[in-house]
């Protein structure tokens, strides 16, 4: 593609090509090459004014200087990065580099301006996220305003064809298309119901039990069937405006912090913008329900701060059906109550939290022996409708909510099952690919990237005074098998070795090949020596050469954490120098001698 990009004479395409190798170069541990192609990138997109491959190019620069231990020129790059980030307003970009410049510092010992960097990124990445959640609600609001605008043309379409029409046919059109236009929002509804939960409840239970749990409250207080059936629906919409809250809020957990409460509790505003100037009824309670689910009954909710009846009675209906909802079933953030505890604690509320007249109900309607039961049977029978539910006849406006709500909560159900599917297989794919991302194929131990992130987060787990020994280690004769009896027998001998060293380090730690014929393992400080452990990899490479491979023999060298390093990059260059001063002091001969400076590791 480079060749290409040259050939024509287009710039922006070699820069592109540049950064893809660069990038390639450094996952194959070429740093050097991958410098070399991203400083090419950098003088194309320089001569260019390509300020966006300026950006990238010295992104890259800066890392792979901070990864070859070059801190100052590190600073240097990422520090134009910085400001050509916030020049051209890449709030992304501008994070990552905050991010990577907070570490060259803390390497280099600057803790103070290191956590200053540190806290900018955080307040970036705070920016992101609440951009993403603006963009998701301005997405997903003029999604709505097109499907209403384009069902109201349609409707209105419709009249002028009525008027046109003989009179005896005007009436049971009007019905038809009412109903296709309530069909129409009940499912916008119900995929918004499923929206707004998925993330936090894959099933999608819990916005049908607070709507199920709605209904029964509202029946058991005298309100006509029509309301109760709309309210069914209706309060599966209370917490739509969960959409535009950033996951790390939405599933964290531990408590939020004050900050994350307020970001949390605008929900409800955000909900009730949503579902704004809706002109059915549907929408119209469902926006009610939005506004008012958190306000409490003493006037110390949010986000309006009404009491009494001034909250609408939905609103007060759901804020009891919800909070049961939440306290009988599990969260990440607590274990399910039972039954008693959950209404016990709405009787606690009564008078200050929630209108007392819906927890009277409530105590009577969820209290109930058969409740429970009744609610799963309900649900049971809709999921094993299966494909033989069909929707009802209409026989008028009085029955058609009931029909719609009970035909689209099958197909929510069935909705969510693919959902939960997709979910799953996505699972497990990832897991997949992150396993083959970080496996060697050949020995099936862990790779280098495997050990790169290994060693980063074994340093940082460490415990104050525990010790964390990296070994390096390079097979010898693996190039002589190669020669004299193929490759296949190399690869023969590459397996012997891990498994044979594998099995001689047992629980003390994790072995990793990295690359060729080179090996390293992380252990515990507590275990061993770390002369004893070098005596051990010299009897891991005599019972190799009992398997048939004479020639074969092990280098291998050692490096403490925190004595006599405190980074990973200086522990792994630590423990090369003394392989290869062991390799030096040692060539031909076919068993592995720890190097006379060795340090007493304990």
């Amino acid at each position: 593609a480079r060749e290409r990009a040259r050939a024509i004479g287009y710039a922006p395409g070699e820069v592109s090509a540049l950064d893809g190798l660069g990038r390639l170069h450094e996952r194959a541990g070429e740093l050097g090459e991958a410098v070399a192609s991203h400083a090419r990138a950098l003088e194309l997109a320089r001569r260019g004014e390509d300020v966006e491959g300026q950006l990238d190019a010295l992104h890259h620069l800066g890392r792979l200087a901070a990864r070859r231990d070059e801190l100052p020129l590190a600073l240097a790059r990422l520090g134009e990065a910085l400001r050509l980030a916030r020049e051209v307003k890449r709030k992304k970009s501008e994070c990552e580099v905050l991010l990577a410049l907070a570490d060259v510092l803390e390497r280099q010992g600057d803790a103070a301006q290191a956590l200053a960097l540190y806290r900018e990124h955080h307040r970036v990445e705070r920016e992101l996220f609440t951009e993403e959640g603006d963009r998701k609600t301005r997405e997903l609001t003029a999604r709505f305003d097109i499907e209403r605008a384009r069902q109201e043309a349609e409707a209105q379409r419709e009249r002028t064809e009525i008027e046109r029409r003989a009179r005896e046919g005007a009436e049971r059109t009007v019905l038809e298309r009412t109903a296709a236009l309530e069909r129409a929002q009940l499912e916008v509804a119900a995929r918004l119901a499923t929206a707004a939960e998925y993330r936090d409840d894959a099933t999608g239970e819990h916005t049908w039990r607070v709507g199920h749990g709605t209904a029964r409250l509202a029946a058991h207080l005298g309100l006509p069937a029509a309301q109760v059936e709309l309210a069914r629906v209706a309060a599966r919409l209370h917490d739509v405006g969960k959409i535009g809250i950033p996951d790390a809020i939405l599933l964290k957990a531990g408590p939020l912090t004050p900050g994350e409460y307020d970001e949390m509790r605008a929900h409800a505003a955000l909900g009730a913008r949503l579902l704004a100037s809706g002109e059915s009824a549907l929408l119209q309670m469902a926006e009610d329900i939005a506004w008012s689910h958190h306000e409490r009954w003493d006037g110390r909710g949010y986000p309006r701060g009404l009491a009494g009846e001034a909250i609408p009675l939905m609103g007060r209906i759901v804020a009891v059906a919800d909070v049961f909802d939440a306290l009988t079933h599990a969260r990440p953030y607590k274990a399910a109550w039972t039954r008693e505890q959950a209404l016990a604690e709405l009787h606690r509320g009564r008078d200050t939290q929630f209108d007392p007249r819906v927890v009277d109900a409530a105590l009577c309607v969820f209290g109930a022996a058969t409740y429970e039961e009744d609610m799963r049977r309900e649900l049971r029978a809709q999921r094993e409708a299966g494909a033989q539910f069909h929707l009802p006849a209409l026989q008028g406006p009085g029955q058609d909510v009931a029909a719609l709500r009970a035909h689209y909560e099958h197909l929510l159900a069935e909705q969510t099952r693919d959902l939960e599917r997709a979910r799953r297989e996505a699972e497990s794919t990832a897991r997949r690919l992150e396993l083959a991302a970080r496996t060697d194929v050949l020995t099936n131990l862990p790779n280098r990237r495997a050990f790169e992130e290994d060693l980063e987060r074994a340093l940082r787990e460490a415990a104050h005074g525990d010790s964390v020994l990296v070994l390096s280690m390079d097979l010898d004769g693996l190039k002589a098998v190669n020669d004299h009896q193929g490759h296949e027998r190399g690869d023969d001998l590459l397996r012997a070795f891990a498994r044979t060293l594998q099995a001689a380090l047992g629980d003390r730690g994790e072995v990793y090949r990295i690359g060729g014929d080179e090996y390293a393992a992380i252990l515990s400080g507590a275990a061993d020596t770390g002369v004893a452990i070098l005596e051990d990899i010299e009897a891991v490479a005599a019972r190799v050469r009992e398997q048939g491979f004479p020639t074969s023999g092990v280098s291998a060298g050692i490096a403490a954490f925190p004595r006599e390093a405190v980074t990973a990059g200086e522990l792994l260059r630590l423990s090369d120098q003394r392989m290869y001063r062991a390799k030096g002091g040692r060539r031909g001969q076919p068993n592995l001698r720890a190097p006379a400076s060795a340090p007493e590791l304990t």
